[in-house]
């Protein structure tokens, strides 16, 4: 499942301030776009703290486990 950069771009300030928060629900893919867009609109982030989003993304992505149904059968 992508994540939709134009229905994220709809979101106010606010609500896309939430998709950057420490321990968010949100996928990195949608925590990166959330912070791009953010950027974009002006919001300076300092070193430290853009550092910090940066980390939580790489920890998601590296965190997460690829799904592989329980019937899937290896083409090898």
């Amino acid at each position: 499942m992508s994540v939709s950069r134009k229905l994220l771009a709809l979101k106010s300030d606010q609500e896309l301030f939430s998709y950057i928060e420490e321990n968010n629900r949100y996928v990195p893919e949608a925590n990166q776009i959330a912070f791009e867009i953010l950027q974009k609109r002006g919001h300076v982030f300092d070193p430290q703290e853009s550092n910090r989003i940066r980390q939580q993304i790489l920890n998601k992505e590296a965190s997460e486990e690829p799904f592989i149904h329980p019937h899937h059968v290896s083409s090898i």
